[in-house]
C-alpha cells in the first residue's frame, strides 16, 4: 500500500515512516522539513496550509491511507492562537479534503491527552473535557470532530489517536511537553537544565515515541475497526510525575546535571487504552525504565 505521513520528519513521524517501509508499504513524506529518517522514501517538502497542493498529491499518488501527524504543539499554541488554528485545524481539514477528493478512506489523526484537561480520572475516551483543556487539547477535538462528520457524510474511515506525553528526548519543532521533556532528558549529557512549562509534581501518562509510532501505523492498517477514537499510551509504570521522570535520567546517567523546572500546566489522568488493544491490537512495548534507558545511550552515544 502506498502511504502519505504528513509531518514524516518529525520523531513520531520517521518511526511510522520506518516501521511502514519495513513492512513493504510505499511511503512518501509531506513536511515543512526536510526528511533525516533512515528510510529511503520519497521525500516532499511541503506545508498543510496548500491545500490544493495536498490535494494535487492525494490525487496523483495512489495512496490507500494517510497519517497526518503535522502539527503546533501545545505551548506554541497557547503563545500563538491564531497560528493554532490555522495548522492544526484549518490543516487538518486540508489533509482531510485532500484525501476525501482522491478517494481515501483512511485517515489517521494524531490526537493528544491534553484534550481532556487537568483531571486525576481513569481516561476512556468518553470522558468528559474539562473547562480548562488548552487550546492546543481544544484544536485536536475540533479537527476529531471533524474528521468524524467526514466519516458520516462521505463514507471515510478516520481514526483518530489520543497519546499520552511522548517520551523521545529528541528536539521538537514546535515547543509543548515534548520539548520539555526533550530538554528533562538532556541532563544526560551532565549539563544543568530548566525544564519550562511544567512542574515536577505533575502527574502524566507517558508513552515512549516508538509505541506512539506503532500505533499510527498499527492504525493506518487496521482492517475493521469498530470505534474512530482510541487512546495510546504506554503502560501503568508510565503513568507518573515529570520529578520522577528525572530521578530515572540521574539512575541512567549518574553525571546527570541539575534539572530545575519553571512553570505548571496542570495534570493529566490515566489512560484506558483497552479499547486500541481490542480494536487495533495495540500494546506498549517499552516500560519506563526501558526508554529512559534507551533515550539516556542515545543522548550519551552523540
Amino acid at each position: 500500500m502506498q502511504i502519505l505521513v504528513t509531518g514524516g520528519s518529525g520523531n513520531i513521524g520517521k518511526e511510522v515512516v520506518r516501521m511502514l517501509h519495513d513492512q513493504g508499504h510505499g511511503v512518501v513524506v509531506y513536511d515543512k522539513a526536510a526528511y533525516a529518517g533512515t528510510a529511503p522514501v520519497e521525500a516532499i517538502i511541503g506545508d498543510i496550509a496548500e491545500r490544493e497542493r495536498l490535494a494535487a498529491l492525494t490525487a496523483k499518488g495512489g495512496f490507500g491511507a494517510v497519517v497526518h501527524l503535522a502539527s503546533m504543539l501545545q505551548f506554541g499554541c497557547e503563545a500563538e492562537p491564531a497560528e493554532a488554528i490555522e495548522v492544526n485545524v484549518a490543516g487538518t481539514v486540508n489533509v482531510l479534503e485532500a484525501a476525501r477528493r482522491a478517494g481515501i478512506a483512511r485517515v489517521v489523526l494524531a490526537g493528544t491527552l491534553a484534550t481532556y484537561g487537568t483531571t486525576d480520572a481513569h481516561l476512556r475516551e468518553e470522558a468528559p473535557i474539562q473547562a480548562d483543556a488548552p487550546l492546543y487539547g481544544l484544536t485536536k477535538l475540533i479537527g476529531e470532530s471533524v474528521a468524524r462528520r467526514y466519516n458520516a457524510l462521505f463514507a471515510m474511515n478516520c481514526l483518530c489517536l489520543r497519546f499520552g506525553a511522548v517520551l523521545s528526548g529528541q528536539p521538537v519543532a514546535s515547543p509543548g511537553v515534548a520539548a520539555a521533556l526533550a530538554t528533562l532528558c538532556g541532563a544526560a549529557t551532565g549539563k544543568d537544565v530548566t525544564v519550562k512549562g511544567v512542574a515536577p509534581c505533575e502527574r502524566r501518562h507517558f508513552v515512549y515515541f516508538k509505541d506512539a509510532a506503532r500505533a499510527a501505523a498499527m492504525a493506518a492498517l487496521a482492517e475493521k475497526p469498530e470505534h474512530t477514537l482510541f487512546n495510546i499510551a504506554g503502560g501503568s509504570d508510565c503513568v507518573t510525575t515529570f520529578g520522577d521522570l528525572a530521578g530515572l535520567v540521574r539512575k541512567h546517567a549518574p553525571g546527570a546535571g541539575k534539572i530545575e523546572f519553571e512553570g505548571r500546566s496542570g495534570d493529566r489522568g490515566t489512560m484506558d487504552t483497552s479499547r486500541a488493544e481490542r480494536e487495533v491490537g495495540y500494546k506498549p512495548a517499552y516500560t519506563m525504565d526501558e526508554a529512559i534507558s534507551e533515550i539516556v545511550a542515545r543522548i550519551r552515544s552523540a
